[in-house]
C-alpha cells in the first residue's frame, strides 16, 4: 500500500521556478529591491560585535527533511547568535517558496531569499561565519571575504555521485576553510589525510522536540489509528526511501511477522520499488513537527540500511531522534550506530528479525526508555554546536 499526495499548487510553483528568470522572476514573484533587503540584513544582524552565521545556497530546503544544517541553524540562534538560512524557489513547498527577503521564524533565526543568489549578503561579510555543507556551495562561498569559513562534510563524497568538477570543489573547500567538520568517524579518517585539524562533530538531536507524549497532529493520528488498529506491533522507519535501504530485509521481517505492521514514512527515490505486502505500508514524507505523533504509534524503530560506502560514512539523525522518544532501535551494523550499545545491531536478516521481538519487549520498560533518552541528551545539537563555537574561539575567528 502506498499513500502519497501531490497538489496542483506544487506543480504550478515548479513551472514558475523553471520558466521565470532574472528580473522578470524577481518582479513577478514580488521580491523587494536590493537596498531594502540590505537594510533588513543589517537590522537582523543586530550587535556589530556578534558574529552572524550564514548557511548559503544551494541549500537543503527548510521545509524538507529537517536535518543537520537546519538543526545547527536553529541551535545557534537559540544560543544567541543571529543566523541567516538561505532558501530559494526551487523547492515548491513552504516556507521556502514564499520567502522574499528576510523572514524571522524564531528569535535570531531568519530565512532568506534575495532573488540574487545571496549577493546582498555582502553587507554582513565582515561579521559572517559562512557554514558550507555541500561542495557545490563553494562558488557562493568564495565570493567572501567572510569572517570565518566552516566546511561541514555532512556526507561522504560518494553520496553525491561526484564528477571531476564536484571533486575539485570539495578539494578547494577542504583546503581553504578555516574549520573542517566531519559528521562521521570514517569521513574524519579520510579528511585527516589532507587536514590534520579536522573536527569530528557527529549528528545529534534536540531532545525536547521528542519527549512530548501528546499527539499534536490530529489528522496524522487518525490515519495512524486506522492503519495500526489490526496489528499487534508497529515497526517504524522514517526518512528517505532510497537505494541504501535494505528492502529485502524489510520483506523478510514482514513475511516472518504478518501480525506486525511495517510502516515506512518518507519520500521514495526514483526507481525504488516498495515490497508489495499487506503489512508493509508507506506514507509520504511528514513534517518534522509531526514526528513525535508518528513515533507515539511505533513500538520499535529501525535503521534498515545496506552496508556500503555511503552508509558506512553516515551518522543517522533519526537514530538520536528515535532514542529521544524513548524508543528501542534495531539497526544493521553501521559504524556510527555501533558506538551506542543501547541499540540492537544485527549483521544478518535472521538476527535483525529476532532483535525486533527483543526490542519490542525492552521498549516497553521504563528503565530502557530512560536510558535511551539519556543517550539522546548526551548527543544534543547544543553540545555539538558548542564544540564548533569553542573551535572558532580557540582559533580566534570569533
Amino acid at each position: 500500500m502506498i499513500i502519497e499526495g501531490r497538489t496542483l499548487d506544487v506543480l504550478i510553483r515548479k513551472i514558475l521556478n523553471k520558466t521565470l528568470i532574472g528580473g522578470v522572476k524577481r518582479l513577478l514573484l514580488n521580491f523587494p529591491p536590493p537596498y531594502e533587503i540590505k537594510k533588513q540584513l543589517i537590522q537582523a544582524g543586530g550587535d556589530e560585535k556578534m558574529p552572524v552565521f550564514i548557511f548559503p545556497l544551494p541549500s537543503t530546503p527548510w521545509g524538507y527533511l529537517f536535518q543537520r544544517p537546519q538543526q545547527f541553524a536553529k541551535t545557534l540562534s537559540a544560543m544567541g547568535y543571529p543566523v541567516i538560512y538561505c532558501v530559494d524557489t526551487s523547492f515548491p513547498g513552504e516556507p521556502d517558496f514564499s520567502i522574499r527577503g528576510l523572514q524571522q521564524i524564531q528569535e535570531q533565526l531568519y530565512l532568506f531569499n534575495d532573488g540574487y543568489n545571496g549577493e546582498t549578503l555582502e553587507v554582513l561579510a565582515e561579521r559572517a561565519v559562512i557554514w558550507q555543507y555541500w561542495p557545490n556551495q563553494y562558488p557562493i562561498v568564495k565570493k567572501g571575504p567572510w569572517k570565518a569559513h566552516i566546511y561541514d562534510c555532512i556526507d561522504h563524497l560518494s553520496t553525491f555521485q561526484p564528477d571531476r568538477h564536484l571533486v575539485e570543489l570539495h578539494a578547494q573547500s577542504l583546503e581553504e576553510a578555516d574549520i573542517v567538520l566531519a559528521s562521521a568517524s570514517l569521513i574524519e579518517e579520510e579528511l585527516l589525510a589532507v587536514r590534520k585539524d579536522v573536527l569530528l562533530v557527529e549528528n545529534a538531536v534536540n531532545p525536547e522536540d521528542f519527549t512530548c507524549n501528546q499527539s499534536s497532529d490530529n489528522v496524522l493520528s487518525l490515519k495512524l489509528e486506522e492503519l495500526t488498529a489490526s496489528y499487534s506491533s508497529v515497526v517504524g522507519y522514517y526518512g528517505a526511501i532510497a537505494e541504501w535501504m535494505d528492502l529485502d530485509l524489510i520483506t523478510y521481517c514482514a513475511d516472518k511477522n504478518p501480525d506486525h505492521l511495517f510502516l515506512l514514512v518518507g519520500q521514495k527515490y526514483p526507481g525504488i520499488k516498495i515490497p508489495t505486502r499487506p503489512n508493509i505500508v508507506r506514507l509520504d514524507r511528514i513534517s518534522y513537527e509531526s514526528l513525535p505523533t508518528l513515533l507515539s504509534f511505533i513500538d520499535v524503530c529501525i535503521v534498515p540500511f545496506l552496508i556500503n560506502e555511503i552508509t558506512m560514512h553516515t551518522s543517522p539523525v533519526k537514530l538520536f531522534e528515535y532514542l529521544a522518544a524513548g524508543k528501542a532501535v534495531v539497526s544493521t551494523c553501521l559504524p556510527e550506530v555501533l558506538k551506542y550499545p543501547i541499540v540492537y545491531t544485527a549483521d544478518t536478516k535472521q538476527k535483525f528479525e529476532q532483535y525486533l521481538h527483543v526490542a519490542i519487549r525492552q521498549g516497553k520498560l521504563p528503565e530502557y526508555q530512560a536510558s535511551a533518552q539519556l543517550t539522546a541528551r548526551m548527543n544534543s545539537w547544543q553540545i555539538r554546536a558548542q564544540k564548533v563555537i569553542d573551535k572558532l574561539k580557540h582559533k580566534k575567528l570569533i
